[in-house]
């Protein structure tokens, strides 16, 4: 059986946790965050690590988010960017797996179709 692929986006504490833990247990984990240090941290871990703003459409797209399992959007210190980004995937007909969280909150998983 192949790997799943999840995308994680935000790599604040609770996101990197998600990546980390994703990759450990053998998913193919794409990281995105707008910034560096973050994705220093966590480069050797996952699969791939990109420095993106994840509410531009374009970028998303270049990245294949589009074609993952499973996007996991964790940016719970701007609420504007994720309600952003759950947008643009949701413009985008991604029709799978879709989960919003923070680390003081429960994740919520939202299962999308079009």
């Amino acid at each position: 059986m192949p790997a799943r692929k999840v995308a994680v986006i935000g790599m604040g504490t609770f996101g990197r946790v998600v990546a980390e833990s994703l990759a450990e247990a053998g998913a193919e984990v794409i990281a995105i965050d707008n910034n560096m240090a973050a994705i220093e941290a966590v480069k050797d871990v996952v699969t791939y690590a990109v420095r993106c703003d994840a509410t531009d459409p374009r970028m998303l797209r270049d990245h294949n988010v589009d074609e993952m399992d499973a996007v996991v959007v964790t940016m719970g210190d701007n609420f504007e960017s994720l309600v952003l980004t759950v947008q643009e995937l949701l413009l985008m007909r991604y029709d799978r797996k879709l989960c919003m969280g923070e680390l003081n909150q429960v994740a919520y998983p939202w299962w999308v179709s079009t």
